[in-house]
Order: structure tokens, then sequence, then C-alpha cells
């Protein structure tokens, strides 16, 4: 794939976000764990040798509801026509 990335991490990335999207909206906590040992998740899971493990997500029902965090500004975070 043209920019260096693999082709799977780019289609496992699109994939992964909306898979966490839709269970936000069937009412299910998840969040997206790129930090992790994929050996020890390979071992655990019992995912053979030559199957890649990129991300993981949890997923379930959560037993809190913290408020939601206030978000900064549209013309904070944008800007147009240049860098």
């Amino acid at each position: 794939m043209r920019g260096g990335q693999p082709r799977y991490t780019v289609d496992l990335s699109i994939a992964t976000a909306y898979m966490i999207l839709e269970a936000h909206e069937q009412g299910l906590g998840t969040c997206w764990l790129g930090s992790f040992d994929e050996n020890m998740v390979k071992k655990a899971l019992n995912i053979p040798g030559d199957v890649r493990v990129v991300a993981i997500t949890p997923l379930g029902y959560s037993a809190e509801s913290p408020p939601q965090k206030s978000r900064k500004r549209l013309e904070d975070i944008i800007s147009y026509d240049r860098w």
C-alpha cells in the first residue's frame, strides 16, 4: 500500500473503529487497546503463531456511566488552507 503502511493494518483500523462505534450505539462499553503483549494474547486465546493480533477491544456493559468530557471548540482544532 502506498505510504508504507501494510494494507491489513489500515483495513483492521477501519473495521475496529466501526465496531467500536456500533457497540456504543448498542449501549455497550468498549475501547481500543493498542498496548498489549501480542505473544501473551496469542497464548491466552490459543491463536496460531502465523496470525497477527493487531488490536484488541473489550466489549461489555459498563458498570458506571461517567459524565461526558468537555470538548475543545471547533475553531481550536481546525485550520483552513494552512498547516
